[in-house]
């Protein structure tokens, strides 16, 4: 994946759909202003909201999971959240490499081995993971591992995972993915509700959904341009939600769920999610 991005960088002069690419993964070449850009982002901002929400404040020890670059753990560091990564890419523009060479990064535990991660006596209070997931061989056995590391009713926030319901829509996804058919990385795409009954067997709960068109998408897509008017009423009825009956969410995907499957209704909103929010039980 390094060697990708960096023949990329060397395109991007003359490319700007590639240009755009590494813009909206935050992999362009000037590493630090991606960190700052990201940390501006409205993405991290609806983060931070969430975190709110659901009580994730700087005395929860962090940890995030397959972050790549670190942008994120970088962002909510600065923020004075105590947080550790494991990643296990060290390289500089796609791994860990460039976050290590900061001089701003001291309380940062940056974990690239699993086995020295998972030998260490070190335990979270909450996971994050992004784009992470679907990468994992075997969803069920890799949740049960993380699980081991996580304190007594901590939480898993994962944001923006990958998404198919029938073979032509995981066709379709992976012949339309920037790097899966044209160099043969790994990438997949599952069910919503495949994910949650993976983690769920290895004894997570299923809490909270953050659905489709909340924050303008901007969890579950790079997207930074101004907020809809219709985006901004679902936002605040979400967020009502979230704050008094956040299960609510849950009931409403399981509906859908069952619709799709019953009626072959095609509803994308809640069995799309940005977020889905799981606790240790």
């Amino acid at each position: 994946m390094e060697n990708i991005i960096l023949a990329q960088h060397r395109q991007i002069a003359n490319n700007a759909d590639i240009s755009m690419l590494l813009e909206s993964i935050y992999l362009l070449p000037g590493r630090d202003a991606d960190f700052q850009r990201f940390a501006s982002s409205k993405e991290f901002a609806s983060i931070l909201r969430l975190f709110h929400i659901f009580g994730i404040d700087k005395r929860k020890s962090l940890l995030e999971i397959g972050g790549g670059p670190g942008f994120l753990t970088w962002a909510l560091h600065r923020q004075g959240y105590s947080i550790d990564l494991f990643e296990p890419n060290a390289e500089w523009n796609t791994g860990t490499g460039y976050l290590r060479s900061r001089v701003d990064t001291h309380g940062i535990n940056v974990f690239n081995d699993h086995m020295a991660w998972h030998a260490s006596a070190v335990h979270y209070d909450a996971f994050i993971t992004k784009t992470c997931i679907h990468h994992f061989p075997n969803i069920g056995m890799v949740a049960a591992s993380l699980r081991q590391k996580l304190n007594d009713g901590g939480r898993w926030l994962a944001f923006r995972e990958q998404f198919a319901d029938t073979p032509r829509e995981l066709g379709e996804a992976l012949a339309g993915h920037p790097y899966c058919q044209k160099f043969g990385t790994y990438e997949w795409f599952y069910p919503a509700h495949h994910y949650v009954e993976a983690i769920e067997l290895a004894g997570f709960r299923l809490d909270t959904v953050i659905p489709a068109g909340y924050a303008n998408d901007c969890l579950g897509t790079y997207s930074e341009g101004p907020e809809s008017a219709a985006s901004r009423i679902f936002t605040r009825k979400i967020d009502t939600i979230l704050v008094k009956s956040p299960n609510a969410t849950v009931d409403a995907f399981w509906s859908e769920v069952r619709r799709n499957r019953e009626k072959r209704a095609g509803l994308r909103v809640y069995t799309r999610p940005q977020v889905m929010i799981f606790s240790k039980i």
